[in-house]
């Protein structure tokens, strides 16, 4: 039996209207959901905020006789950061929610995925910015908050990379200028969180530049001190016997005083101690491996002439230790997160500060500081 004419016709206005509904459907897809761009990511151990003194308290408009402060920054963008990307952090006050805005430099070469740029900007105390102006200053003390933004007209994105919470303090150096004021951040915070792996921190790296994820082929380890330190020792232990040593930081003993209002993260670099295999050609002594050797570690630091830091850790037999903290917060950086464990007289600090203010405020989950 023969089709209908009419019937064919409509058969075929069917197809037609279906081939364009799946055609628009597949487009509306793509417009919504665009190609896929890798984007930038901020280290959060590598943000670190201070508070610059600014001579001078300015009021509408006029300088009048005092002390200020304005926010400088630093941290790690990991790429990739697409052509075009242009970093801002902003902060704001209680009372100012559009308080100030500095932008960043650009990166000036490519940074790829598996590299990262070490980025500052703010009231730097040097290169600063002519666009940080001074009478932006305040004498305002407590809760700041502030943001990391990445902002790209090329690929159409704005986003925030990091936001977070500085508590700013401040006190009177001299008693007989009592004009003369100095602000701090307080990073008490920082204390009981140690770091081991195979990279150096931020902290320890030039801004401006690019630098590859793991920099380093032997164990490194960091920690936090406050105020002056003093002369700092490293010393690595495996299953009880001292295996390595390191001068993390010289000074002077006489001048230790860890109730000052700053704080430094300080490395020690454990020369000879390598992961799985020695380095061609520049291998040093003791030439220990952490997969050969598998069991208990411990790394005990005399700051000051004293022992004032222990960490300890645990070398699986392939020469791991990762134990989830810094992956499962999302760190960001090679280094791995340890609890330290503060001994003797180290000041008035806060020790239940990393609750609350850890890494600015972004709460670190399975980490329990060492008693």
């Amino acid at each position: 039996m023969k089709n209908k004419p009419g019937l064919s016709r409509v058969v075929f206005l069917f197809l037609v209207v279906g081939i364009f509904v799946v055609m628009a459907g597949i487009r509306s897809t793509l417009a919504q959901n665009g190609p896929t761009v890798a984007a930038p990511t901020i280290a959060k151990d590598s943000v670190r905020v201070k508070a610059t003194r600014i001579d001078g308290v300015w009021k509408n408009g006029r300088k009048e006789e005092g002390s200020s402060w304005l926010p400088a920054i630093e941290y790690r963008v990991n790429g990739p950061i697409p052509s075009g990307s242009q970093f801002t952090v902003d902060f704001s006050l209680p009372a100012d929610p559009k308080w100030i805005k500095f932008k960043c430099p650009d990166a000036a070469i490519e940074v790829k995925n598996g590299s990262w740029w070490k980025m500052e900007c703010g009231a730097l105390t040097y290169n600063r910015s002519a666009g940080v102006r001074d009478e932006k200053s305040v004498t305002y003390t407590g809760v700041v908050d502030f943001s990391i933004h990445v902002h790209n007209e090329l690929q159409g994105t704005d986003a925030v990379l990091f936001a977070g919470k500085i508590n700013v303090g401040k006190y009177q150096p001299r008693p007989q200028a009592p004009s003369w004021i100095e602000y701090y951040v307080n990073d008490d915070w920082r204390i009981p969180i140690g770091y081991i792996g195979f990279e150096h921190g931020a902290m320890t790296h030039s801004p401006g530049q690019r630098y590859e994820g793991n920099d380093s082929e032997i164990l490194v380890a960091a920690m936090e001190f406050r105020g002056k330190a003093g002369d700092v020792k490293g010393h690595l232990f495996y299953q009880g016997n001292e295996i390595a040593h390191d001068w993390c930081s010289k000074g002077e003993d006489s001048e230790w005083n860890p109730a000052k209002y700053n704080w430094g993260e300080i490395e020690c670099k454990f020369r000879g101690v390598y992961k799985n295999s020695l380095p061609s050609g520049s291998a040093e002594d003791p030439r220990h491996l952490l997969s050969k050797n598998p069991g208990e570690y411990e790394i005990k630091v005399i700051s000051g002439g004293h022992l004032a830091r222990s960490i300890k850790f645990t070398v699986r037999p392939d020469g791991t230790f990762d134990n989830g903290i810094a992956s499962s917060n999302k760190i960001g950086s090679g280094r791995l997160i340890f609890p330290v464990q503060v001994i003797g007289d180290q000041g008035p600090w806060d020790k239940s500060a990393w609750k609350a203010g850890a890494f600015y405020g972004n709460a670190l989950t399975g980490f329990t500081a060492t008693p």
